[in-house]
């Protein structure tokens, strides 16, 4: 694991600062929406943070359930990525309504939606959206925030 929430005392936080492997803590803080300048609101541009643990996510997998995914979204275009999808994906680019296996590429890897059980379990529930297409916005929010550029 790279990272976790926590709430925590001041006593325990430096019981936590002793421990091999602790990398640093921040506190938190009030953010506006801002997707431009992800990785510093979310205090990743540290030389010895998360971002740089991580390779800056390279070969990572960013999975999100939320409302969906706008596929056309600047957030989500592959322009200049690398042209590889990591070995250790296992999903899918699920076609619905108005959302086709095009729209997925090698920064949107695959978009699925899970609304069987919510028709079987009411039938005459209305459905605004058939597909992973994002309705709302949050989830196009939401993942173009964890995903980066």
């Amino acid at each position: 694991m790279y990272g976790f929430s926590a709430l925590l005392s001041s006593n325990e936080l430096e019981t936590l600062k002793n421990i091999d492997g602790f990398v640093a803590a921040y506190q938190d803080r009030t953010a506006t929406i801002d997707t431009t300048h992800t990785f510093e609101y979310l205090s990743l541009d540290s030389p010895n943070g998360l971002w740089h643990a991580s390779n800056f996510g390279d070969d990572i997998v960013v999975g999100v359930i939320d409302s969906g995914v706008w596929p056309e979204s600047q957030s989500f275009k592959d322009d200049g990525m690398t042209k590889k999808i990591p070995n250790k994906w296992k999903g899918t680019c699920e076609i619905g309504q108005e959302f086709n296996t095009s729209m997925c590429n090698f920064k949107l890897v695959g978009a699925r939606y899970f609304n069987k059980g919510v028709i079987a379990s009411n039938p005459n529930v209305t459905i605004s959206m058939n597909s992973a297409r994002d309705s709302i916005g949050h989830g196009t929010h939401t993942s173009s925030t964890v995903a980066g550029n």
